[in-house]
């Protein structure tokens, strides 16, 4: 069969497959000949001994404390990881889904400020120390090396997810771009994944990358005289897009209702002013030469000033009295500090949160739409953990992916299960997936290279707004059904295509066509142009399973390593058709190229849909 064609005839099964999202298109999933241990015990009798409860009976019928086949498994790892390889789904196996949950939350990791001085010092190492390297190029070579060589999976794929709800730009555009405080800025993210929500809030809103982004850095209280006025940009966005959202909410996530049936806003303009007095006289901490800044004008873009939380200085700090949107004064006369933490608790514990924050983070690790009930049990996680507390964004974490919406393989069916999947993870997933690596160890990639077009880089959005919005729904069939997709708002004909091209040329080629980078006296090399610092993808495993057991033995495998069990038939079949065609009329059609070529099609049919 003519590839073109075989290309052109799987991107329409993937193009069906998204329609099929939001549709009543049969997809096949995984077959279970017994359900009990992925969420159905509706109607089961729990009969427990002296030593169970009858909570833990039924957590033994929901799988929490059940071990998953492998295709449960890789699906599993697919919504709680950037990537996975055969070794990380047999694990899962064998210890269980809450077993690997515990390790992760409780597992030891190397924060971004020291992989990032790691980084720093091997590329000063290589080239010497006459060029100054404290690059945000820097950061990135931080992240894709935490997602390929790290064991602190799930705290990096929340942190991610994070980075995409409290949105900021740290690569073009930002003053404050500096790997060093880059890498300080992620951790506010990546060391509280599983810990609490308010203190995330308190350390992006004194961070000096986030007062930049959104204009509160040196924001200036009122001068009539002077016609200065607060600036309302972070005031409006961290009630927007950081904790309330635009509307009042039931726990469960729908809107409250007035008397005549209309959503009922959380916040107005007047709410706006008010909230960006609060967010005055913040300026740096540190300047040139590190010792303590003592003018509210002074910038500096050395690496510890970008560091250190932002500073009050008084005399440019609002001193009157703000109503917040709770309705509670703040007295006149206070310091900066103090209207700080007493805003952010006012919108911490706003009813809003648990429910808005818990349906972000739902989108990002499992479903584009969640049902009610789904965001309610999040949602109550939130507002308290079990013990009190409420913001455990571990257990948020665990409600998510414990959830029977998220692990009943039996859903797969229904018309709201599922997501596409990011652009970037994908090819992120798919590097995972054959051991991506070097013969130095190192892997260095610049993503403004690598994964432009497909319109999504690591932390390069667009906008305050993400790559993506999560409210965005497809026209045709998404919206008329009252359904969202957000992913699909950088789906269009040129990303398809560059996807499908950096597939193939990751895949196809000798080595990985992802370059390893590294800084030179006349800037940024690929290293991938020297042969001990290429980035290779490692198939033995896959050919010797093509070898043994053919073209159906191999897409069992990648039926459970790509597509956790949801590699249909009628891919199947259009799959073996065109290899046993190359294999009849293509000279020297060998076992390597073949299993590439099943690699392949694979990543651009039924792969890119996580159900």
């Amino acid at each position: 069969m003519d590839r073109v064609k075989i290309q052109s005839l799987l991107l329409f099964i993937f193009n069906g497959l998204v329609c099929s999202l939001f549709c009543t298109i049969q997809i096949y999933g995984q077959l279970y000949p017994d359900h009990i241990g992925s969420g159905n015990y509706v109607g089961v009798q729990v009969n427990v001994g002296d030593t169970l409860t009858n909570t833990q009976g039924i957590d033994v019928l929901t799988g929490e404390e059940l071990f998953p086949d492998l295709p449960a498994a890789s699906r599993f790892l697919g919504q709680a990881t950037l990537g996975h390889n055969w070794e990380d789904i047999e694990y899962v196996n064998s210890i269980g889904i809450k077993t690997w949950l515990d390790e992760q939350m409780t597992m030891p990791f190397q924060n971004f400020k020291d992989r990032h001085a790691e980084i720093n010092n091997d590329i000063l190492n290589n080239i010497g120390a006459s060029l100054y390297t404290d690059r945000h190029e820097q950061i990135a070579f931080a992240f894709y090396g935490k997602v390929f060589q790290d064991e602190a999976t799930l705290r990096l794929k929340v942190a991610n997810a994070l980075s995409q709800i409290i949105v900021t730009n740290l690569g073009y555009g930002v003053n404050f771009k500096k790997a060093t405080g880059m890498a300080a800025y992620f951790d506010f993210l990546y060391e509280d994944a599983f810990g609490n929500f308010r203190d995330i809030l308190q350390n992006v809103t004194l961070s000096i990358q986030m007062g930049s982004y959104l204009t509160y850095f040196q924001n200036h209280k009122s001068d009539f005289g002077l016609k200065v006025f607060p600036d309302e940009n972070y005031a409006r966005e961290i009630m927007q897009l950081f904790t309330i959202g635009l509307f009042e909410l039931n726990n469960d996530g729908t809107h409250k209702l007035d008397a005549n049936g209309n959503s009922i806003p959380t916040y107005d303009i007047y709410d706006i002013q008010e909230l960006a007095k609060v967010f005055t006289g913040l300026g740096a901490a540190a300047y040139v030469d590190g010792n303590t800044n003592t003018t509210f004008s002074e910038v500096s873009h050395t690496p510890l000033a970008t560091e250190l939380p932002l500073k009050s200085f008084e005399q440019f700090h609002s001193k009157v009295s703000k109503r917040m949107i709770d309705g509670t004064i703040l007295p006149p006369g206070r310091t900066a500090l103090e209207d700080i933490n007493d805003a952010l608790d006012i919108l911490f514990n706003h009813p809003n949160v648990g429910p808005f924050i818990g349906h972000l983070m739902i989108q990002h690790l499992v479903k584009s739409n969640p049902s009610p009930a789904y965001v309610n049990r999040v949602a109550s996680a939130f507002n308290n953990n079990g013990q009190g507390v409420r913001g455990d964004m571990g257990a948020v974490v665990r409600a998510i992916l414990l959830d029977p919406e998220a692990r009943d393989c039996s859903l797969v069916d229904d018309p709201t299960t599922g997501k596409l999947m990011q652009p970037l993870e994908r090819c992120l997933k798919l590097a995972k997936a054959f051991d991506i690596n070097s013969s130095s160890g190192r892997i260095y990639i610049r993503d403004e290279n690598e994964f432009i077009e497909l319109e999504q880089t690591f932390w390069q959005a667009p906008s305050v707004f993400n790559f993506f919005e999560p409210n965005f729904a497809e026209a045709e069939f998404v919206q008329e059904e009252n359904l969202v997709s957000p992913e699909f708002q950088i789906l269009n004909t040129n990303t398809a295509i560059h996807y499908i091209n950096k597939v193939e040329n990751m895949v196809d080629k000798s080595y990985s066509t992802l370059y390893n980078y590294v800084f030179s006296n006349s800037g940024m090399v690929g290293l991938n142009r020297g042969s001990t610092q290429r980035l290779t993808l490692d198939f033995s495993d896959e050919i010797s399973t093509y070898q043994t057991q053919g073209i159906s033995g191999l897409l069992d495998r990648l039926d459970i390593l790509l597509c956790g069990g949801n590699l249909t038939a009628g891919t199947r079949s259009i799959i073996t058709d065109a290899i046993n065609d190359n294999i009849a009329n293509v000279n020297g059609y060998n076992s390597t190229q073949a299993t590439k070529d099943i690699i392949y099609f694979v990543m651009i049919s039924d792969f890119p849909i996580q159900k």
